[in-house]
């Protein structure tokens, strides 16, 4: 099972617009559940922020799931 943690400072937390784990959290399961329908994703507030992927049958698959999560962050408009 993939399994794709993300965790977001309190300053980033402060700086983010209301809605937005939500909004992210519904992008990212836009776009990885079809390939990975067992997908278990959590996005929230930590003491520091981090970008956990693990449960990947592959170098190449995780690759794929850091571009897929890079292209996300850099397309804003999923953003409310």
């Amino acid at each position: 099972m993939l399994q794709v943690s993300v965790r977001f400072s309190p300053e980033q937390v402060k700086a983010m617009p209301a809605g937005a784990f939500a909004a992210l959290q519904q992008e990212i399961e836009r776009r990885l559940t079809p390939h990975y329908p067992s997908l278990w994703l959590n996005v929230s507030k930590g003491s520091q922020s981090s970008l956990d992927v693990s449960g990947a049958r592959s170098d190449r698959e995780k690759a794929d799931v850091m571009e897929t999560l890079e292209a996300i962050w850099q397309d804003d408009s999923w953003l409310p």
